[in-house]
């Protein structure tokens, strides 16, 4: 049998099981309620998304439209919309297209290397939105809606195909002033994303809450020692009722340390 004192201290510095309870909850009892991955084995096992605001338009690159040519200077009904500043009429492109590998992809002369491995290629050219204005048409590519609130495409690919860590954010966004679509939406915020501020060098300022600005790393890593002793000290004395060599190492003799902030 363990004294009252003993007692009361395993107790009290035993607190920090709580949260390896937590920790050890999928492994311990089940797997989370959704099982993710898809109904067949993925050849894919990452998703890089380049979207570059501000780049070359598709009409100039990807998208070859005889329809742009053949209304060049007009602005016929269907394509009167309205827009945030006074237009002029439909503009064709100034660049040649032409057909290119076996699959025949019709491609702009701004991409003579790329045209050589079209056939590597998969071009899309289905999506389309009514809007006309940027920062909309930007929320319909990547949220498939113009509600800012819905899951973005990193969330539901996340969501899909799964994670081999579930210590690391779901997704990533390489994005100026931390911008960027990470919204996980109405899915669970497992599948929300983490954005880092390209216009930043400095780690500290490109991630935010990269560090911990409350606690030292010494004053941390004396936490983390301190709950893994008294976790250890719990479950030896749960497990045998009785004082072992391991939890008078772990445990010690002491009252039970804060170490942190001041407690109020």
């Amino acid at each position: 049998m363990i004294s009252r004192r003993e007692a009361l201290r395993c107790m009290c510095g035993g607190f920090g099981v709580l949260g390896l309870a937590d920790l050890l909850a999928d492994d311990a009892f089940g797997a989370a309620v959704h099982t993710v991955g898809p109904h067949f084995a993925p050849r894919a096992r990452h998703v890089i998304l380049l979207f570059m605001t501000g780049g070359p338009s598709h009409v100039d690159l990807w998208d070859p439209k005889p329809a742009l040519m053949k209304y060049a200077g007009q602005r016929p009904a269907t394509a009167d919309l309205r827009t945030e500043r006074t237009t002029a009429g439909l503009m064709p492109s100034t660049f040649a297209f032409a057909k290119h590998g076996k699959s025949g992809i019709e491609m702009s002369e701004l991409l003579p290397n790329l045209s050589t491995v079209a056939d590597e290629l998969c071009v899309i050219r289905s999506m389309f939105t009514t809007n006309p204005n940027h920062e909309q048409a930007r929320s319909m590519f990547h949220q498939g809606s113009m509600i800012v609130s819905r899951p973005t495409v990193g969330s539901w690919v996340s969501y899909g195909l799964g994670t081999e860590n579930k210590n690391l954010p779901a997704f990533m966004v390489l994005a100026p002033d931390s911008g960027g679509f990470t919204t996980a939406g109405f899915l669970p915020a497992e599948y929300q994303g983490t954005s880092f501020n390209t216009f930043e060098t400095a780690p500290d300022k490109m991630i935010r809450f990269l560090r911990n600005t409350a606690l030292s790393t010494d004053a941390q890593r004396a936490q983390l020692d301190l709950t893994c002793a008294s976790s250890s000290c719990t479950t030896d004395r749960a497990s045998r009722g009785t004082i072992t060599r391991r939890s008078k190492r772990t445990c010690g003799t002491g009252a039970p340390t804060w170490i942190g902030p001041p407690r109020h």
